[in-house]
């Protein structure tokens, strides 16, 4: 999905997706969503994601500590 830069509205641009659907259907957990943001993705270019303040993989982080 795209976040809209002035209300943070999520837009499905390519319509309703069905992960949370699937994931349940095989027992799996959604570890998170990242929306299509131009910041995030020039910091992803940069090697930088990490500087990105957001709560898009929080469930993941998480998880991942509880391991």
């Amino acid at each position: 999905y795209v976040e809209c830069p002035h209300c943070k509205e999520k837009i499905d641009i390519y319509g309703k997706g069905h992960t949370a659907e699937i994931a349940k259907k095989y027992g799996l957990k959604v570890l998170g969503e990242i929306p299509l943001r131009a910041d995030i993705s020039q910091a992803a270019d940069e090697g930088k994601i990490e500087t990105i303040e957001n709560h898009y993989l929080d469930k993941a982080v998480k998880l991942i500590k509880s391991i």
